[in-house]
């Protein structure tokens, strides 16, 4: 009997990740059809090819939609998707993901655009954010999650960069609940109040020696629930110290400690 029944599940597996597969070549085809207008606009600078990559950008995100409603992709790793550039963020326990790709649609400033991929009650969805306009966005490396009164929520490590030295890191918060995604849970107290995020401005160039890409520079202690986020000096385009400023999760919210 118990063979009978794991047979079929068996099959049902190989037959998802198969269908998963495919869905992962589609993808990059279309993605790929990003860089392609992106060379042709490098290459022919006087020929209007920007609605071209504009509409790439769109039918890859529309896909993108479409296959991570799936259940299956939440867990799937899209190993080809990510070598050729798509930054692929997961929870630790497999609720939530988030998908980031730059549009190329920038120069020196590089505009990301995001996928945000959930489960919730069985089901398993996908939308995007509208970000603000003039927003150049960001990408996100990492996804961490901790426990508050029950719940899970999620501390997203967020990347952008705005020039060859003018970057960006934060850390922002979101929620999931029967009624969805939530990008603007605030649990950080900071002196001008309780906030969704931390975020920092620096110059890339003083920590372009350090070995790891992308550079971490915050740092999430998932025991104690401790955010450690470094002093710049000249905030904006100063230099990042060894020096850091800690906020401590005290079942409530983060709160500074030092």
């Amino acid at each position: 009997m118990k063979k009978a029944i794991i047979l079929p599940l068996l099959l049902l597996s190989i037959s998802t990740f198969s269908q998963t597969s495919k869905a992962e070549q589609i993808l990059i085809q279309k993605f790929l059809s990003i860089q392609y207008w992106n060379d042709k606009l490098l290459n022919e600078p006087k020929t209007a090819f920007n609605d071209s990559l504009i509409r790439s950008n769109e039918i890859f995100k529309l896909s993108l939609l479409k296959y991570t409603t799936e259940g299956a992709s939440l867990n799937y790793p899209f190993k080809q998707l990510q070598k050729e550039g798509v930054h692929i963020a997961s929870a630790k326990d497999g609720r939530f993901r988030i998908y980031s790709w730059d549009t190329l649609t920038g120069g020196s400033m590089h505009f990301f655009d995001n996928i945000y991929q959930f489960k919730e009650s069985g089901k398993t969805y996908s939308k995007t954010i509208v970000a603000p306009q003039g927003d150049a966005g960001g990408w996100y490396s990492e996804i961490f999650n901790f426990e508050r009164n029950g719940q899970t929520y999620y501390l997203g490590y967020f990347n952008a960069i705005y020039s060859n030295s003018h970057c960006a890191q934060a850390i922002k918060l979101f929620g999931i609940d029967t009624k969805g995604l939530h990008d603007d849970v605030k649990l950080i107290q900071t002196k001008t109040g309780i906030k969704n995020s931390l975020r920092f401005s620096f110059d890339f160039f003083s920590v372009v020696d350090r070995p790891e890409r992308p550079v971490k520079l915050i740092h999430f202690d998932s025991e104690n629930k401790n955010i450690k986020i470094p002093i710049v000096l000249n905030e904006g385009l100063g230099k990042v110290t060894n020096r850091f400023i800690t906020y401590h999760f005290n079942g409530e919210y983060f709160v500074k400690s030092n």
